[in-house]
């Protein structure tokens, strides 16, 4: 009985032993990592799931949900994802085309042949939409029904005309080709609305030196024709037109959401080292998505982005939220030499947090003699820039596996300061 006690209070230590750092690692596997393959998603549905997916998209009552629903049968490669689809769009309003593209895209770019011949065949029949707004995903991807091919080149519609000049500008007739690029240039120079499918079709056309016929539209006032020009530039962009470069990354730091990414996407497209300092300075603005869209860019470039990547590291004067997706990137790159450099950018580092931490904490005290609305402001921009690089350090420590639970810790950290805040701001109130 004594020997089986001690045996089970050793058991009971190496249990609690190893309980924080399984704990850590099941809180990064199943809550902090927010961006797993694509895979691990998928293994994710069971049979329950895709029965439920599958009524949702079929006989849903509520749109928007059966267009996620759609989208995730598309996801998952669901066989009855094509007649979900076809279902959902042939009952569409235009208003929700916009909303639908990423499920057609998905599922016309799925290895199912069966799922898009069936597509195909229902895109021929009388059953399938006339209005071009929800066709244009189709068109993109060279599925614009037949009927529609000739007919449309004599509409009034620029919508019409733009993607039957699509279609026959990837025909075989080399007349064709040239009467589309007419019509284009026609739309080019009409209406603000024509103007959008004109540019639109040149995106579509995915020739690269047609994006120099695009530079002047980045410079429009109106959002959506910008919107347009980027959204072709990203179609048309590759290793050859590095030019472009040079007029999109201005728009990145006061860009929408949607330009960020397509800016980022098109960086990604041309694949120069040349843009990465510009990019990683700016990435202080980032959110989490365009930062980890960043991340996958730097590692797409692969070893010709190292010395750029150090450089950033080792500039102080560039954000820590920068300079970690910097780390991140290296660390998958080439983890030997982020390891190499790594105490000296954590002493360096630390010795600037604890400069930023002694003014914050001189001006906290004098500030509760005398208070100054200026002194405050600059106290706190002392002591947030101190915090960043601890985060930054702590960063860099997860990174070389010297603190296994950096996730958890920072998480700690942004739950405190958001208790934090929420307490001032209720003596505030009070």
């Amino acid at each position: 009985g004594l020997f089986a006690s001690i045996v089970a209070l050793v058991v009971g230590l190496m249990v609690r032993h190893g309980y924080g750092t399984a704990l850590a690692d099941n809180l990064r596997r199943d809550w902090l990592d927010f961006n797993p393959a694509p895979e691990y998603w998928q293994r994710q549905f069971t049979d329950a799931d895709r029965t439920l997916l599958r009524d949702r998209a079929l006989h849903g009552k509520d749109r928007g949900e059966r267009i996620v629903a759609t989208d995730l049968l598309g996801y998952i490669a669901d066989p009855q994802a094509g007649r979900a689809l076809a279902e959902l769009v042939g009952s569409a309003r235009p208003s929700e085309a916009e909303l639908l593209r990423p499920a057609i895209s998905r599922i016309l770019r799925n290895n199912d042949t069966a799922t898009v011949a069936g597509i195909l065949l229902w895109l021929e029949s009388e059953r399938s939409p006339e209005d071009p707004e929800l066709l244009d995903e189709f068109a993109a991807h060279g599925a614009l029904p037949v009927r529609h091919l000739r007919a449309w080149r004599h509409s009034q519609h620029p919508a019409r005309v733009a993607m039957s000049s699509v279609a026959r500008w990837h025909g075989a007739n080399m007349e064709d080709a040239g009467e589309a690029l007419a019509e284009v240039q026609h739309l080019l120079a009409g209406d603000q609305a024509a103007r959008r499918w004109g540019v639109r079709a040149l995106g579509g056309f995915r020739h690269a030196p047609h994006a120099r016929v695009l530079h002047p539209f980045l410079e429009e006032s109106d959002v959506e024709l910008r919107l347009e020009t980027l959204r072709a530039l990203h179609k048309l962009t590759g290793p050859d037109t590095e030019s472009v470069l040079a007029r999109v990354l201005p728009l990145l730091a006061d860009g929408t959401p949607d330009e960020r990414q397509l800016i980022l996407g098109i960086a990604e497209n041309v694949g120069s080292v040349a843009v990465l300092d510009e990019l990683l300075t700016t990435a202080k603005l980032f959110s989490v998505a365009e930062s980890r869209q960043l991340e996958a860019l730097i590692v797409g470039l692969g070893p010709r982005a190292i010395a750029t990547v150090i450089h950033v590291l080792r500039n102080p004067t560039i954000s820590c939220h920068s300079r970690t997706i910097g780390a991140h990137a290296l660390g998958r790159i080439a983890r030997p030499q982020l390891e190499l450099i790594a105490d000296d950018l954590m002493v360096t580092e630390l010795r600037r947090a604890g400069a930023l931490a002694g003014m914050s904490a001189f001006l906290a005290a004098n500030l509760a003699e005398h208070h100054c609305d200026s002194v405050a402001v600059l106290q706190r921009f002392y002591h947030d820039s101190a915090n960043e690089g601890l985060n930054y350090v702590l960063q860099l420590l997860g990174l070389t596996n010297r603190l296994p639970d950096v996730d958890l810790i920072q998480a700690s950290i942004v739950f405190s300061s958001q208790k934090k805040i929420g307490r001032a701001s209720c003596r505030e109130r009070v």
